[in-house]
């Protein structure tokens, strides 16, 4: 990355592709969020354990999140279960290459299939394949989907897409959960925050109203749960970090090797679970 190139640490938390785990590549990249092995292992088990496929189908978008998925269900359902898996990939953002893969798609016959696009390419991909046939209620097709469609993408479905997709799946990286006793104590606390003091001196889209805390549910909010909570490790880890490197006085010439250093010796109790991080800067905990 750039930042990393000019020396600038940086923490992600919504990065999951297994192409940014390498720090010799990517230097001084972390993240609070796990990878994608963990999906990619679920789905590959779910189909070859639980439903006794031996073959399904993949459609994904050309980009880092969706090649870096494809090689995680090459690994494990070819090479762990030894499934016949059909890659079908189309050109990111775009609507015409995604329509052509769904065709090619229903030439395979396959039933079994997973989606892996970010956020309106989900809603594509389901759209037309209910349009040509493939995602129905009867005969059972079997469809998911993989993290990178929000509960608003599948929201924006018609209702014709929304009937036909009833009982699929969506194979997702969990954020906060009711077992976490920090996020039920971040939950009951929420009601009682006020706005920074400078709020009403940011721009309105940075300022924060005294709504936000009074009204707003923040355990019914699945961006609040599946995305906010990494974002708020993130922060955490940046700030242990830190505090690790530089303890205290001016920055040293240093600082931004040795924050990256302290990473194997970081780990704490976040709204996310136990966060720690290996040699690469990835999250070592993934639940799915």
């Amino acid at each position: 990355t750039m930042a990393g190139f000019l020396g600038v640490p940086v923490i992600s938390y919504s990065s999951t592709s297994p192409l940014l785990s390498s720090a010799a590549r990517y230097p001084f990249f972390m993240r609070s969020i796990p990878t994608d092995e963990g999906e990619a292992s679920a789905i590959c088990t779910f189909w070859r354990s639980e439903m006794q496929f031996t073959a399904a189908a993949v459609l994904y978008a050309q980009d880092t999140y969706g090649i870096g998925f494809a090689a995680l269900l090459r690994h494990h359902c070819v090479d762990t279960y030894t499934m016949r898996i059909h890659m079908l990939s189309f050109e990111a953002s775009t609507h015409e290459t995604l329509v052509a893969s769904v065709e090619s798609l229903r030439n395979s016959g396959l039933n079994a299939v997973l989606i892996v696009g970010v956020g309106p390419e989900n809603t594509w991909a389901i759209e037309e394949a209910v349009a040509q046939g493939l995602l129905r209620r009867s005969p059972t097709s079997v469809w998911a989907i993989a993290g990178g469609a929000s509960p608003s993408d599948l929201h924006a479905l018609s209702s014709a897409a929304k009937e036909a997709a009833d009982g699929s799946i969506r194979v997702a990286t969990m954020g906060a959960t009711e077992t976490n006793p920090l996020w039920r104590r971040f939950v009951q606390e929420w009601p009682l925050f006020t706005p920074p003091a400078h709020s009403d001196s940011l721009p309105a889209n940075w300022s924060t109203a005294e709504s936000v805390f009074a009204n707003f549910n923040i355990n019914a909010s699945s961006v609040a749960r599946d995305i906010g909570t990494y974002m708020y490790d993130a922060v955490a880890a940046a700030g242990l970090l830190a505090c690790a490197a530089s303890p205290q006085g001016p920055l040293s010439s240093t600082f931004t090797s040795d924050l990256f250093d302290a990473r194997s010796s970081t780990h704490f109790a976040g709204l996310t679970g136990n966060v720690s991080f290996d040699k690469n800067g990835d999250r070592t905990v993934t639940r799915v």
